[in-house]
C-alpha cells in the first residue's frame, strides 16, 4: 500500500471493531473486489505486521505505556510519594484506533484517560481503580497536576521527539531523568531493523497523529 493513499478512507472502523481480540478495519477497495478468489495463504498476505492498523496500533500502545512509565517517573523523583504507581492501561483499551477513537484521545488529557481507561487485566491483585485513586491522592501537588493536564497530543510530541532517543525532559521547570522503562518513538523504531517496515511507523505516524505535518515545524 502506497503510503501516500489518504488515510481517511482507511480508518473506518467496522462498528464491530473487535473481533477476537482482533481489530477490522474495513476499506472500500477489500469491498469492491472482483474476479477470481484470493486463497487462503493469499488472504493471510493481506494483513500482515505492515498493514496500517497493525501499525497505528502498535504505536498507540507503545506510547500509553510510555505514557505510565512517564508519570511513574514524575511520581518517583519525589522521595516522598515513590508509594504510588501508575498502573498500564488495558490492551483492549489501547488497540482502539478508530478515526473517531484517536481524534477523542488528542484532545484528552493525561487526567481523563487516567480516570475512564481501564488497567490491564494482568494486575489482578490491584484495585481496578488504582490508577484514579493515584490521581486523586497527587493531583493536589501543583506541579503534578499540571502534568496530569497535558493533552495527549503534547506529551505525543515529547515522545516522538523527532524519532530522535529521549533520555531526560526538562518540563514545566522541572528536570526528569527517564527509567529504562520509558521507551520514547526512537526506541520502538529500534526495535524494527526493517528499513521499509521503518519507513512505514514513521509515515503513518505523521499523517495520524500530526495530521501529515512535519513535526519538527511546532518544535
Amino acid at each position: 500500500m502506497d503510503a501516500s493513499e489518504n488515510l481517511d478512507d482507511l480508518i473506518m472502523i467496522n462498528p464491530k471493531s473487535i473481533n477476537k481480540g482482533r481489530i477490522i478495519f474495513k476499506t472500500e477497495k477489500l469491498q469492491k473486489k472482483r474476479g477470481r478468489k484470493r486463497n487462503k495463504e493469499s488472504k493471510k498476505d493481506e494483513h500482515t505486521s505492515s498493514s496500517i492498523d497493525n501499525i497505528i496500533v502498535k504505536v498507540q500502545a507503545h506510547f500509553l505505556d510510555f505514557m505510565i512509565s512517564f508519570l511513574n517517573d514524575c511520581v518517583h523523583s519525589f522521595p516522598e510519594i515513590q508509594k504510588y504507581t501508575f498502573l498500564k492501561f488495558n490492551r483492549a483499551e489501547k488497540k482502539k484506533v478508530s478515526k473517531e477513537q484517536i481524534n477523542k484521545m488528542k484532545n484528552s488529557t493525561i487526567k481523563d484517560l487516567l480516570e475512564k481507561v481501564k488497567i490491564s487485566k494482568k494486575f489482578k491483585r490491584y484495585d481496578e481503580n488504582t490508577n484514579k485513586n493515584n490521581l486523586d491522592a497527587l493531583i493536589e501537588d501543583s506541579w503534578l497536576r499540571q502534568i496530569f493536564n497535558i493533552k495527549f497530543s503534547d506529551l505525543f510530541f515529547y515522545y516522538y521527539n523527532n524519532e530522535r532517543p529521549l533520555k531526560e525532559l526538562t518540563i514545566f521547570g522541572k528536570k526528569l531523568i527517564f527509567s529504562e522503562a520509558t521507551e520514547s518513538f526512537f526506541d520502538l523504531l529500534q526495535k524494527n531493523k526493517n528499513k521499509i517496515m521503518e519507513d512505514k511507523i514513521v509515515e503513518y505516524t505523521k499523517e495520524i497523529y500530526f495530521d501529515g505535518k512535519n513535526p519538527s515545524e511546532n518544535a
